[in-house]
């Protein structure tokens, strides 16, 4: 065999090889992590709990959907804030006014949502709540709700946020004593500060501690209880999607 007929042959097979890793690359579904897109972040909307943290509204499970409607229009402007087209490393300052953005469209953002909720129709006291939120080094800041900062060029920067499930989603921090709520929502926007599988590990142990220590139950972006096989599936797309973002860098 000629050194010719040796390079054609070894292109065929890597060429045959590229197509076999799309192939595979291409049955892989999304299953825990979404690309953010128009419509898609209703983070409030099938939230399962059965009390409400206002008073009257126990049994009127259509008021309660409206309490938790709210929640995505919040995670819409964190998400907006952060976006490609506002500077994603500036240092935020508390405000007692959200800001008003336009939605982060873009296939380069990913959500990530994890969320913790009170077992059964018990709730959470804001008492309690307070306790678990120093804990695991929260700060109270933008849009009124809770973040977790981390130091990047010499400015704090957000690894992640953190809401309340019920309408408009924020903390009031001079009525906490008399706060209760079914549960709350961790989320970040990849890519972040931090590398994103990195990150997420982060949320993930701040977001099991709350559980423990309320007694309450860690749950996936869906509201269903958080399996083993579902956390490897969240880290997995996360990896995906750094790859992805790296190859696009490269590129």
């Amino acid at each position: 065999m000629s050194d010719w007929e040796l390079r054609v042959l070894l292109l065929v097979i890597g060429i045959i090889i590229l197509i076999v890793i799309y192939t595979l690359g291409k049955k892989k579904t999304p299953v825990r992590v979404r690309d953010i897109d128009d419509d898609d972040l209703h983070l409030g909307d099938d939230v399962k709990v059965s009390l409400s943290a206002k008073k009257g509204t126990e049994d009127d499970p259509t008021q309660m959907r409206k309490e938790m409607d709210g929640l995505d229009e919040l995670v819409r402007e964190e998400v907006g804030f952060r976006s490609v087209d506002s500077p994603r490393f500036e240092a935020e300052k508390p405000s007692s006014k959200p800001k008003v953005v336009a939605d982060a469209k873009t296939s380069n953002e990913t959500l990530v949502v994890l969320n913790v909720a009170a077992k059964g129709s018990n709730i959470i006291l804001g008492s309690r709540l307070m306790s678990v939120l120093n804990e695991i080094d929260v700060e109270y800041g933008e849009h009124q709700v809770f973040h977790r900062y981390t130091q990047r060029f010499d400015n704090k920067q957000v690894l992640f946020s953190l809401a309340n499930m019920i309408k408009p989603g924020i903390f009031e921090l001079d009525k906490i004593e008399d706060f209760t709520t079914p549960g709350v929502s961790f989320y970040m926007v990849l890519p972040g500060p931090v590398e994103g599988l990195k990150a997420f590990n982060i949320m993930l142990d701040c977001a099991q501690t709350m559980a423990e220590r309320l007694d309450g139950e860690l749950l996936d972006e869906s509201r269903s209880i958080l399996t083993k096989q579902g956390l490897e599936r969240m880290r997995e797309e996360i990896q995906l999607f750094s790859v992805r973002q790296e190859r696009a860098a490269g590129a």
